[in-house]
């Protein structure tokens, strides 16, 4: 089989903090397999699973204990189910504003240091401003809403006894979709450590589990 939608899907596990996660890579470090993660959710797909071309580089994979100590069919239609429980909140995403002028320097690029030395005395300079890195302008940023409902930060689906962020997971569903999937296998379950799936032969799945869940407030939803 070919995944399907393979490089938009893909990209939906990578992270987006100018670090080599941020999209998906062959793996010399694990036989070639695909590695794409934003260090919450990895995934690792099989070469020959592949139609698309990446970059290779070599990354050690994480200490994970493979022990499998379960065997638990995921139909995502369940989560759908579970997803229904919820109490859903406006989506918001930042975006870039306007260009003005920076309120740390007043404009000028510069602010005032002051440093006390051991030996007592204190010594002032005048440096380039860090918040503007010395431009004397920034960029602002607006908070706005995308018109999609979704789940509050407090808001978990709990699974064999093991709490995962709802949106991290709604976000793993959505990628797998993509790919022509509407199941997966939860094949190691640890309430503290990160969790295996399989979604099929030559795709590994591993996702982090929340942890010290405040029950007052969360929202939970039993799969």
């Amino acid at each position: 089989m070919k995944i399907k939608n393979e490089k938009e899907a893909l990209q939906m596990f990578c992270e987006n903090k100018g670090t080599i996660f941020d999209s998906p890579f062959i793996n010399v470090m694990d036989n070639d397999r695909l590695m794409a993660t934003d260090r919450k959710v990895m995934i690792l797909v099989d070469n020959s699973l592949l139609q698309e071309t990446y970059e290779a580089h070599s990354q050690r994979l994480p200490n994970f204990d493979t022990t499998e100590n379960t065997d638990i069919n995921i139909p995502f239609a369940n989560i759908d189910k579970a997803f229904s429980q919820f109490e859903l909140v406006p989506e918001t995403i930042k975006i870039d504003g306007d260009i003005e002028k920076c309120p740390e320097c007043d404009g000028t690029g510069l602010v005032d240091y002051t440093y006390f030395a051991d030996n007592g005395r204190t010594y002032d300079k005048e440096c380039d401003c860090p918040i503007c890195d010395g431009t004397g302008t920034y960029r602002s940023q607006k908070i706005v809403e995308t018109g999609r409902m979704i789940p509050s930060n407090f808001s978990y689906y709990q699974l064999n006894g093991v709490y995962f962020a709802a949106k991290l997971f709604n976000r793993v569903v959505e990628a797998l979709r993509l790919m022509g999937f509407e199941s997966m296998r939860l094949k190691s379950c640890k309430p503290k450590d990160p969790n295996k799936f399989i979604v099929c032969d030559g795709i590994e799945l591993w996702i982090m589990p929340c942890v010290d869940i405040d029950t007052k407030i969360a929202q939970i939803a039993t799969l």
